[in-house]
């Protein structure tokens, strides 16, 4: 599989925060479930398991989100409210 690259925007919940994949970035995913990728944010590497959104049913378009780690978001001069360039291959 290649890897799949989009732009989004960091966002939080709370104190956390999420990085939620488009759409279509996430239909290109092997799994509508749990998914391990590697790649990067704005050039810096990562590991992750994303999760599901929950958002299934009739007009709903899932996707999925991880958390990212605090030295990743540092390594990427991300913070929320940025938009970021993600790679990432399953």
């Amino acid at each position: 599989m290649s890897a799949i690259h989009f732009e989004t925007k960091l966002f939080t919940i709370n104190d956390w925060t999420i990085l939620r994949l488009p759409e279509d970035a996430s239909a290109e995913l092997p799994s509508r479930g749990m998914t391990m990728v590697s790649g990067t944010i704005n050039g810096a590497p990562f590991k992750a398991l994303l999760e599901p959104d929950g958002k299934y049913g009739p007009g709903l378009k899932p996707s999925h989100w991880f958390r990212p780690e605090q030295k990743l978001l540092d390594d990427a001069s991300a913070a929320a409210g940025d938009t970021v360039q993600v790679s990432l291959e399953p």
